[in-house]
């Protein structure tokens, strides 16, 4: 199989979310074939789950190196952790090319890519939140880094919470007369461009948030306390929108209607 066929085997389902999202996932989908392509060649006995696994120790790990930014130097330590970030996130589409390629999908690798996007967050957050924190040592950063890391958490699994809701109820006998029930899907309405920008820079961890945090850290070389306060104000704004998300958002708008639990 040439690499084209390839590509359209591997990436088969992707081509729509590919032309339509931004530089950043184009670039990941375009360099993840390539890194699959090689591997497929050279390892031709991986799997799928191989990768997935090697990607969740890849990322535990670079939590891990945070006890070494005092020594190694917080700038160059949280520079080479958000590289090695984004590359988990290359990573997190290689398996997934690779299951195609091979037609070999497990429920192992489902339960792997759910846990590579519950520990990814929390990483991402305290690696930049720790870096601020060694050049301010100011203690309430760090814990409100690593508050918004638990929410983002949170956040990232809210879609799992779903099915979970639904399983719990079926799995008590309670469909028929569980209540708080969403009369009908609410249609997504277009929002302004201000909060649309917002929303990406705290939600698009992989993408957006990760591209502002990436700034802010090259920045602190130049003006850091605008830097830093830039960072505190994103925050808080993070801290507001993802409890309410949480809290509210998703109990009114993503869960389910009376009519996934057949009541009239």
């Amino acid at each position: 199989m040439d690499f084209k066929s390839f590509r359209e085997k591997s990436q088969a389902g992707k081509e729509a979310k590919i032309s339509s999202s931004g530089f950043m996932y184009r670039w990941q989908r375009g360099l993840s074939i390539k890194i699959s392509w090689l591997l497929i060649k050279i390892f031709p006995g991986i799997r799928a789950n191989h990768v997935s696994v090697f990607n969740i120790i890849l990322t535990l790990s670079i939590f891990l190196l945070s006890f070494w930014a005092w020594d190694f130097g917080p700038f160059y330590m949280v520079l080479i952790q958000l590289i090695l970030l984004n590359f988990t996130s290359v990573l997190d589409k290689v398996d997934g090319e690779i299951a195609r390629y091979k037609e070999t999908f497990t429920q192992q690798g489902v339960y792997y890519d759910l846990t590579y996007h519950f520990f990814y967050p929390f990483v991402f957050y305290f690696v930049v939140g720790y870096f601020w924190f060694l050049e301010t040592i100011e203690v309430p950063l760090l814990l409100a880094a690593i508050f918004v890391a638990i929410l983002s958490v949170n956040s990232k699994m809210l879609g799992k919470l779903r099915h979970h809701v639904k399983y719990k109820v079926n799995l008590e006998s309670h469909g028929k007369i569980v209540q708080g029930l969403l009369a009908e899907k609410k249609s997504k309405k277009k929002k302004p461009v201000l909060s649309r920008l917002i929303n990406y820079s705290v939600f698009l961890i992989y993408d957006w948030t990760w591209f502002l945090y990436l700034i802010l850290i090259l920045m602190s070389l130049f003006n850091f306390y605008l830097a830093l306060l830039i960072y505190i104000l994103h925050l808080i704004v993070s801290m507001i929108l993802i409890l309410k998300q949480i809290l509210i958002d998703h109990p009114d708008r993503g869960l389910y209607t009376k009519d996934d639990f057949h009541q009239t």
